[in-house]
């Protein structure tokens, strides 16, 4: 993806490429660049490497050799236990 111009308009990002125009949230954008990386969108304001993330008990996301825990919002729960199960086998 060949990149232009990056600006902020209205409270939301444009991206310009050679190709297409691309408007969003930060965090949307940022989702959009780290989803392949294995990133999953918890809540409105944050994203987990789902590989790091160990199990989701209740709404509470739980990590790999830390104490580190997460709320994860309702809208997500279903989301993010897929991607955990899916990273499983």
């Amino acid at each position: 993806m060949d990149i232009l111009m990056v600006k902020i308009e209205n409270r939301r990002i444009v991206i310009r490429t050679m190709d297409e125009e691309i408007t969003g949230t930060l965090l949307e954008q940022v989702e959009r660049v780290l989803q392949p990386f294995g990133f999953v969108k918890i809540d409105q304001s944050k994203l987990v490497d789902i590989f790091k993330a160990d199990k989701l008990n209740g709404n509470t996301l739980t990590f790999l050799n830390t104490e580190l825990t997460c709320q994860v919002s309702r809208r997500n729960i279903r989301n993010v236990n897929y991607k955990i199960r899916q990273k499983q086998t």
